[in-house]
């Protein structure tokens, strides 16, 4: 099994980080007022609670996709963690991986005209290859530069 975690850019940080922040204070925010509106107004306690609990959602899945977010190679199949969304791609459809030397990005080609950018560290390009050529030797690895025909 190797696994290889998702290279996020700045603004994508920032704007988990964001998500984060203000899920927290939303939480923090919505249990205070459903604490000042106990035996007062019912309606507001269990809204502000619920309220409070998509808050405390929203909080666990930005966290867990800053943390949790990688592919992982094993038994003949990719698999993307973005959180807890978990997606499985069988290796044995996979036909093709191309770096494009222009943008440098890494795409997985599948029949049909699927296609995946994997969204790594470009250090760990190789090893990825490597690792997904180890469950299957037919897939191809090639670059290409800007203006060539990619694979159908």
């Amino acid at each position: 099994m190797k696994s290889f975690r998702f290279k996020f850019s700045l603004t994508i940080w920032i704007l988990l980080g964001v998500v984060l922040a203000l899920s927290v204070l939303g939480l923090a925010w919505n249990i205070w007022s459903a604490v000042e509106y106990i035996g007062i107004n019912t309606v507001k306690v269990v809204s502000s609670l619920l309220t409070g609990a998509l808050c405390l959602l929203l909080a666990c899945v930005s966290l867990s996709i800053m943390v949790y977010g990688k592919y992982v190679v094993k038994d003949k199949q990719l698999i993307s963690y973005f959180g807890f969304i978990k997606s499985k791609f069988s290796l044995s459809e996979m036909t093709a991986i191309i770096l494009f030397k222009k943008s440098n990005k890494l795409v997985a080609y599948f029949g049909e005209k699927k296609y995946m950018v994997i969204v790594i560290s470009q250090d760990c390009y190789e090893s990825f290859v490597l690792a997904v050529r180890e469950q299957n030797k037919a897939i191809v690895y090639d670059v290409q530069i800007e203006g060539e025909d990619t694979p159908e």
